[in-house]
C-alpha cells in the first residue's frame, strides 16, 4: 500500500505555463475550455483521493485509541514491577534481620550451655541479674532471649532454621514475582512500541495522501485563478469591442450627419511619441479655417468620391484645428479612418484622419491653431498624410471653400 501511495505522490499535476503576454480572446476562450476540461479532471483524480483520506483519519483515530489503552495497561505493569521489586527488596531486608538474630541467639544459646555446665545447679534470678547490669535495656533484651529459648537447644535452633527458610522461601516467591511483573511489563512495552510504530507509519501514509491532495487543491486554485483571468480578457475585449463599435457608431453618424458626439482618446497604434507647438496662427481661408497641417503639400484633391484633401508633411507633423470648436470624437475608426478627431464648429464639422497618435479627448473645447494631433498612416493608409474633411449637415464639402493658404 505505502509503494502505491508513494507511486500516487510522485505524479505531480501538470502545471501550465503562465501566458508571457495576453492572449486574444479567441485564445482565452480556447484556453478557458482547457481549464474547465483540466479542472473536471482533476475533481475526479481529487475524489478517491478524499474519500482515502477520510477512512485513513479513522483508522488513525482508532489507532489513537488503541495507544492510550495500550499506554495505561504498560503503566500498570510498570507500576507492579516497581511494586515487585520494593517487596522483594523489604524480604530480602528481613532475612537478613533474621539471620543477625539467629545468629545472635545462637551465641546466646552458647553462652547458656557454657553457664549450664560451669554453674549446674541454677541461674542467677532477675535480682542479681539487675544488679550486675549497668544498661536496664540489655537486661530486657537479655530476658527476652533468655525466654525466647526457655525450651531446649535443639527446639529453638530448629525454630530459628525453619523462620530462615520460610524467609528464603518468600524471598524466591517474590523474586519469581519480580520477574514475571518485569517480563508483564516487557511485553505491554513492547505492544505499546508495535502500537505507536503502526500510528506512525499510518501517519506517514497520511501525510503523503495529504500532500497529494493539497497539491491537487492548490492546482484547481492556480487553474481557477487563470480561469478568471481569462473571462476578464474576454469580457473586456467584448466591452472593448462593444465600445468601438459605439465610437465608430457615432463617428459615422457625425460623419454622415446624424448624431455628433462619443468617442474616446487614444494615442493608437503603439507609435512612438511625437511633439510639436501646442499652438499656432494662421491665415483663415474664406470659410475662416486655418492650414491644419502647416507646410503640407497636397497630394489629392476633393471629389471623385474622395470626400476630403490628403496633406503630407514628414511622418509626425502636429496637426491644428482648423477652427475653434469641441471635440466630439477621438479615438479609432474602424471604419478606415484609423485614428480619428472630429471637430464640432456648430455649422460643420472638420475631420482630422490617419493620425500616428490623438492629442485631444471627447467633449474637450480647442482653440483655432490648437494642437489635436500628430499625422500618420493609420486606417486605410498607403503612406503618412492627413486627410481633411469639411462635413455640413453630414455631407462632405470640399475644403477649399474654407481653408486658408498652407503655411
Amino acid at each position: 500500500m505505502v509503494a502505491a501511495l508513494v507511486a500516487v505522490a510522485n505524479v505531480a499535476p501538470a502545471v501550465s505555463a503562465a501566458p508571457t503576454q495576453d492572449p486574444t480572446p479567441a485564445e482565452a476562450r480556447a484556453r478557458q475550455d482547457e481549464i474547465r476540461s483540466e479542472k473536471a479532471r482533476l475533481a475526479e483524480e481529487l475524489e478517491p483521493l478524499k474519500a482515502t483520506q477520510a477512512e485513513m483519519e479513522q483508522a488513525l483515530a482508532v489507532l489513537d485509541e488503541q495507544v492510550r489503552a495500550q499506554q495505561a495497561r504498560a503503566d500498570d505493569a510498570r507500576r507492579a514491577a516497581d511494586d515487585a521489586r520494593q517487596r522483594a527488596e523489604d524480604l530480602l531486608r528481613q532475612q537478613l534481620a533474621t539471620e543477625h538474630q539467629i545468629d545472635e541467639l545462637q551465641g546466646r544459646l552458647q553462652e547458656r550451655a557454657v553457664s549450664a555446665y560451669v554453674n549446674p545447679d541454677g541461674r542467677m534470678d532477675d535480682t542479681e541479674r539487675l544488679l550486675s547490669v549497668d544498661d536496664i535495656s540489655e537486661l530486657d533484651r537479655d530476658k527476652a532471649l533468655l525466654d525466647a529459648v526457655s525450651g531446649s537447644t535443639e527446639d529453638i535452633t530448629d525454630q530459628l532454621r525453619g523462620r530462615k527458610e520460610e524467609l528464603a522461601d518468600l524471598v524466591d516467591e517474590q523474586r519469581a514475582a519480580q520477574a514475571e511483573a518485569e517480563e508483564w511489563q516487557a511485553t505491554e512495552e513492547a505492544a505499546l512500541r508495535e502500537l505507536q510504530a503502526a500510528e506512525e507509519n499510518q501517519q506517514r501514509i497520511k501525510t503523503v495522501y495529504d500532500e497529494q491532495v493539497r497539491g491537487i487543491d492548490g492546482h484547481i486554485a492556480g487553474l481557477s485563478a487563470e480561469e478568471a483571468e481569462m473571462e476578464k480578457i474576454i469580457t473586456d475585449a467584448e466591452a472593448r469591442a462593444a465600445a468601438q463599435a459605439e465610437a465608430d457608431r457615432r463617428a459615422n453618424a457625425a460623419l454622415s450627419g446624424g448624431s455628433s458626439s462619443g468617442g474616446s482618446s487614444s494615442s493608437g497604434g503603439g507609435e512612438q511619441a511625437f511633439s510639436g507647438p501646442s499652438q499656432i496662427t494662421g491665415t483663415a481661408g474664406p470659410g475662416g479655417c486655418i492650414w491644419p497641417l502647416p507646410g503640407a503639400k497636397v497630394s489629392r484633391g476633393f471629389g471623385g468620391g474622395h470626400p476630403g484633401i490628403d496633406m503630407y508633411a514628414p511622418h509626425g507633423s502636429p496637426i491644428y484645428a482648423s477652427v475653434a470648436g469641441e471635440v466630439i470624437f477621438a479615438g479609432w475608426n474602424s471604419g478606415g479612418y484609423g485614428n480619428l478627431v472630429l471637430v464640432d464648429h456648430g455649422s460643420f464639422v472638420t475631420a482630422y484622419a490617419h493620425q500616428s497618435q490623438v492629442a485631444v479627448s471627447v467633449g474637450q473645447q480647442v482653440g483655432q491653431g490648437q494642437l489635436v494631433g500628430y499625422e500618420g498612416s493609420t486606417g486605410y493608409s498607403t503612406g503618412p498624410h492627413l486627410h481633411f474633411e469639411v462635413r455640413v449637415n453630414g455631407s462632405a464639402i470640399d475644403p477649399d471653400g474654407c481653408l486658408g493658404t498652407s503655411t
